[in-house]
């Protein structure tokens, strides 16, 4: 038994992971606005959104590597004060490429995967599936937030004082770590790259890298789309404020359901919600932005559940969650890297049609991933 409640432990770690995604994604509905600011194009700002991406898939498993050694906390602190100076800096510059630079600094400080270590160092064995849903849910309230606040924020205080915020948030993240998160004793493993080969860990990986990767270039290219009917004032409230608040009434409600169920039919609903409110938004929408996000909302929270239940390895978790935060930040930087190219070519419905592509092709996978497993159970009844 883990002497933390559950709740308290995901709840702490939550925390810094939220400030961080928070302050990560609060440009990404407004960066695109500043391309001439910034003397650059949709290729630019897709390297610029795109290049925290490749940086954290470098470093996520190194990072986590390292917390084993050294411990969590360390590792942690460490990070995110390199992160908040990385944003103080970008306050600073009004050049692409110096944008470009501060933002794969940022990338560097990997600790997705050091956080979810230390909630599986603290949590008991039946705890952990709460905890990393908990802390999934306030990391989807921090993308939520973001999303909102972005166009306000943007509109009352500009982007460079957007930067000083992230930093200053940040901040607070460090003082959380040092003052509220318990300190995590490692579990000593030896490393193995066994459990990065199995066909759930893949499964899982890639839709993490999938779903990331298409909200982050829709979000990209939403405030441009919109800018055409509402004003972006006026576009928070008729169109993010509630299709936000609603998608994150039903994932709550999803994620208690998901402790007492096998996640794979939440995973299988998700993702066609995703696909459905992808094609449908340029059409309606506010409808098809809140099925998007209710669906994107459930699979963040349900698929690390997914992987540590069908994961069969016993120790090495740590790794494993740092390998899934790997290939999540990856999709995120190959997706708004190929969006970049595709927007300048094709337009932003280029870009859409982009991203229900890519969802498809991983609806393919999975039905053929279930379909295997079903033929597996049936070998083995007989």
């Amino acid at each position: 038994m883990s002497a933390y409640h559950p709740v308290y432990l995901g709840l702490s770690l939550g925390v810094i992971s939220a400030l961080r995604i928070f302050g990560l994604m609060i440009i990404v509905p407004i960066i695109g606005l500043y391309a001439s600011e910034y003397q650059t194009n949709a290729i630019g700002i897709g390297w610029a959104i795109g290049i925290y991406g490749l940086m954290q898939a470098l470093c996520q498993i190194p990072l986590g590597w390292y917390s084993d050694k050294i411990g969590r906390k360390p590792v942690i602190i460490a990070a995110l004060c390199v992160f908040a100076l990385a944003s103080f800096l970008q306050a600073l510059t009004h050049d692409i490429y110096w944008l470009i630079l501060l933002r794969s600094i940022q990338g560097a400080a990997a600790i997705n995967g050091v956080v979810s270590a230390c909630a599986i160092d603290l949590a008991g064995a039946k705890q952990r599936t709460l905890v990393l849903g908990l802390m999934g849910m306030m990391i989807g309230v921090a993308f939520f937030f973001a999303m909102i606040l972005g166009p306000i924020l943007n509109h009352t205080i500009g982007l460079f004082n957007i930067f000083n915020l992230i930093g200053g948030l940040v901040l607070l993240a460090i003082l959380w770590v040092i003052w509220v998160l318990p300190s995590a004793t490692p579990v000593a493993q030896r490393w193995s790259w066994q459990p990065f080969m199995a066909k759930s860990f893949f499964i899982a990986a890639s839709a993490g890298g999938v779903i990331h990767g298409v909200f982050t270039v829709i979000f990209s290219i939403l405030p441009l789309f919109l800018l055409k009917f509402y004003s972006e004032s006026v576009m928070v409230y008729r169109v993010y404020a509630p299709s936000m608040l609603f998608a994150l009434v039903i994932a709550l409600i999803v994620m208690r359901r998901v402790g007492k169920e096998s996640p794979i039919k939440w995973i299988t609903i998700s993702m066609i919600a995703m696909t459905l409110g992808a094609i449908v938004l340029p059409f309606l929408t506010t409808l098809g932005l809140l099925v998007f996000i209710t669906g994107f909302s459930v699979l963040e929270a349900t698929l690390p559940v997914f992987l540590i239940e069908s994961s069969q390895v016993t120790t090495q978790k740590g790794s494993l969650m740092g390998g899934y935060f790997s290939c999540v930040q990856l999709g995120v930087f190959l997706t708004s890297l190929s969006a970049g190219y595709i927007r300048v070519s094709f337009g932003i419905y280029g870009v859409i049609v982009m991203a229900v592509c890519i969802l498809s092709v991983w609806l393919c996978f999975w039905g053929l991933y279930l379909h295997a497993k079903k033929c597996h159970h049936k070998q083995i009844n007989n």
